[in-house]
């Protein structure tokens, strides 16, 4: 992932996870993008979200603003649990008209972040 992209229930968020616990995210929950400091970790940082966001450290559940966070740390955005790892496989990505390059033009879609790789509806199992 070399981009910011931002977490939510619906759009104008990037990554708009999908099951149970998603009715507590905002709109615009967390944003995570590449750490600068130190390779394989993220910046996660909460944007005023009204149920937080926490990581999974120490034994217990700490809410956090801003943390460096690896893909397989357990995180929670409101009552959401998922690793960013998870999250970013199952994830469906939302188009952003015009800010993204080369989209499909129709039908359903993800893109995994980790790759780039664009998966199309037919190619979607359920998880």
């Amino acid at each position: 992932m070399n981009e910011t992209l931002i977490i939510g229930r619906q759009t104008p968020a990037d990554l708009i996870p999908c099951g149970s616990g998603i009715e507590s995210l905002s709109r615009r929950h967390a944003r995570v993008s590449t750490s600068p400091n130190r390779q394989g970790y993220y910046q996660l940082e909460d944007l005023q979200s009204t149920n937080g966001t926490f990581i999974f450290r120490n034994g217990g559940w700490q809410r956090i603003t801003r943390a460096e966070v690896t893909d397989q740390e357990v995180l929670r955005f409101g009552n959401y649990t998922t690793t960013l790892s998870e999250l970013m496989c199952v994830t469906r990505m939302v188009p952003q008209e015009r800010t993204r390059p080369v989209e499909p033009e129709s039908g359903e879609w993800i893109r995994n972040p980790l790759t780039g790789e664009i998966i199309y509806s037919n190619d979607i199992r359920r998880l």
